[in-house]
């Protein structure tokens, strides 16, 4: 007698297929992460920079209220040294695999706060891959020493409980949510600390809070449309948003704590660029925007290579496609999510305003800085897809992950079975000249410190310097000269390299003026004052030629001062 099949086989077999579309999903999203980390974490990246060290350093050497931002600048909130210290602090580790560490757990919290936006697992493996490996022109995100990863991980969090709070409250009722509504404000201001540019992101963000707040209206069958009307309009702002008096006192005071934080952390900064934040002439303007038109054509035609071409072409496709699919829409009910229009309004917003900032302009318009940009679009790409079903979610789903899949293919080396060594491998050397000092060309001396930032210390060349030392200058007050020192972007850090016992004397351009053709480095030179004598030959470390030198004084000691904020 031959068996019935259970009528539960084809929901069976159907609930095995989601699961094992997700067991999928999450394999592929975490070998894109493995793949990023070992290709962009400041331990493995093989292209790490004196800038991106500079992290590095603060992590060993954090020193509180002064680095509340990085180093030398009033901008770019030291969220990932402040918690590399604490990691420090409770772990045996390197400063450098300290940094790596909160580095991606940073940007794997941020991938898991927008992924919770998403119910679909191709939308996940999408988002990965645009969160991971994103695009060559736009990797900033990944790269230690840049805000992006720290200022989407808080718009995440902020997204996520504004979507709570939205789903908890009732219309017409209060929401009396004083813990999440602060919560949401704290999010804002560390963004804000992290990068000054956040400030219009949360902007939109309160907006669509405020409209999808304010649409919502008490149903009832007994209550006509006109004595809703009318209730309303004898409502204050304050009560349509819903909001109780606890719930404002919560974010008054979040608000008031965020403000006087920021304000404090700026008057201890090193350094302040009263140019940032100042907005570019119509000309520069302009000229901004042809630039990045004039970019996009050349990439589009192929001028930049077959892939960015390739990139291109499928995001004019996946655009067009979207724009059909709304168009039609329109007749055919397609409800998108309050946040497609969120993420694209601040998309359009922050692409305006980056135009518009003169820092932008004189920086030759870096794709760096449209980084918001571009994970904002994505975000309202990804969020145009997911009420989609049946083809056309296949059709736009399997145009956008080749959108994706081709933009990671521009990051070099990702894929490649013989990687370059990583810079901190190439610098392992000089661990054994420790304890020491490097002195290197302005603005790139740090890299040499991230391989021990305890016992080697850096400094750039001085501005004014000289090939030889003054004979007429007193050495008595080299104690005193070591203490005023204040210039470098880490005035603490060229005090201790000057009073280091060997500091050695790296070729690059600052060198060249004064190059003998069989020796680069000069018999002596003078540093902020200090004369500095040659001891040794040049040794060949990695692509680095460097010479030893030595004060041409008593041993100094390294002067334990605070730097000193700058006036307002």
């Amino acid at each position: 007698m031959q068996r019935s099949i259970p009528r539960s086989t084809p929901r069976l077999a159907q609930f095995w297929t989601l699961k094992t579309q997700w067991l999928w999903a999450i394999a592929l999203c975490t070998l894109i992460a493995i793949l990023s980390g070992l290709n962009f974490s400041a331990y493995y990246s093989p292209s790490l920079n004196s800038d991106q060290a500079i992290h590095v350093l603060m992590a060993e050497d954090l020193q509180l209220p002064a680095d509340f931002y990085y180093w030398g600048q009033d901008r770019l909130g030291s969220l990932e040294p402040i918690l590399a210290h604490g990691l420090l602090t409770l772990l045996p580790l390197r400063p450098v695999v300290a940094i790596s560490i909160v580095q991606y757990a940073i940007l794997i919290a941020g991938f898991w706060m927008f992924a919770r936006f998403f119910k679909q697992p191709l939308i996940s493996i999408i988002l990965a891959l645009v969160w991971f490996l994103p695009l060559d022109s736009f990797v900033e995100l990944v790269l230690p020493a840049h805000p992006y990863r720290a200022q989407f991980l808080m718009v995440g969090a902020a997204l996520l409980l504004g979507r709570q709070l939205l789903t908890k409250s009732r219309p017409g009722e209060a929401l009396n949510h004083p813990l999440t509504l602060a919560a949401i404000a704290l999010c804002a201001f560390l963004a804000i600390w992290i990068s000054d540019f956040s400030a219009l992101i949360f902007f939109c963000l309160a907006v669509v809070l405020v409209l999808i707040r304010l649409g919502d209206r008490p149903t009832s069958a007994d209550q006509t449309a006109s004595q809703t009307a009318d209730q309303t309009a004898n409502q204050t702002f304050w009560q349509r948003m819903g909001l109780s008096r606890l719930d404002l006192l919560a974010l008054g005071l979040t608000s008031l704590a965020g403000i006087g934080f920021i304000a404090f952390a700026k008057s201890q900064a090193m350094r302040r660029n009263e140019n940032y934040g100042t907005l570019s002439s119509p000309d520069q303007i302009w000229a901004a925007t042809t630039h990045l038109a004039i970019a996009a054509w050349e990439t589009l035609t192929f001028q930049h290579g077959p892939l960015l071409g390739v990139h291109a072409v499928l995001v004019l496709g996946s655009v067009a496609t979207m724009g059909y699919l709304w168009m039609k829409g329109r007749s055919h009910a397609l409800r998108l999510s309050p946040w497609f229009s969120y993420f694209l309004a601040a998309a359009v917003l922050s692409f305006a305003a980056l135009l518009c900032l003169a820092w932008v302009y004189h920086n030759r318009v870096s794709l760096r800085y449209f980084v918001p940009v571009y994970l904002l679009l994505w975000l309202a790409a990804l969020s145009f897809l997911q009420p989609l079903s049946g083809p056309w979610f296949r059709r736009l789903g399997l145009l956008l992950l080749g959108t994706a899949l081709v933009s990671s293919l521009t990051l070099p080396n990702v894929l490649s079975f013989k990687r370059p060594p990583s810079t901190i491998a190439r610098l392992q050397p000089l661990q054994t000249l420790a304890p020491a000092a490097f002195i290197a060309q302005p603005g790139g001396p740090y890299l040499f410190c991230a391989v021990d930032p305890a016992n080697l210390d850096c400094t750039p060349a001085s501005v004014n310097w000289k090939a030889a030392c003054d004979a007429d200058s007193p050495l008595s007050n080299s104690q005193e000269r070591l203490t005023r020192i204040s210039r470098p972007r880490c005035p603490r850090c060229t005090r201790r390299a000057l009073a280091a016992p060997t500091i050695y004397a790296v070729k690059g351009k600052w060198l060249e003026a004064v190059s003998a053709a069989d020796d680069p480095f000069p018999r002596e030179m003078q540093q902020f004052g200090l004369c500095l004598v040659k001891v040794g030959e040049p040794i060949q470390v990695s692509k680095y030629l460097m010479a030893p030198y030595r004060l041409k004084t008593p041993k100094l000691k390294t002067p334990k001062l605070k730097t000193p904020a700058p006036s307002p």
